[in-house]
């Protein structure tokens, strides 16, 4: 069961990550992620390309990226 909401807001034109967003009781394990490729300036791109281990929430980023692409 998931106890974990994830959100990833970003502009599809260009992509540009504009913001992530994760409620519930581990949040805060995965928030960083998302923190760092905003203060960074990556694109969305970074999710797709990066290798993320399994099964870990962070591997959320690349199924939320790769959904936001298609």
């Amino acid at each position: 069961m998931q106890d974990t909401d994830e959100f990833m807001l970003f502009e599809p034109e260009t992509p540009t990550l504009l913001g992530v967003h994760a409620l519930g009781q581990r949040a805060t394990e995965i928030i960083h992620i998302g923190q760092a490729v905003l203060f960074y300036g990556g694109p969305v791109e970074y999710f797709r390309d990066m290798v993320f281990n399994y099964p870990t929430l962070a591997e959320a980023y690349k199924a939320a990226d790769l959904d936001g692409l298609k």
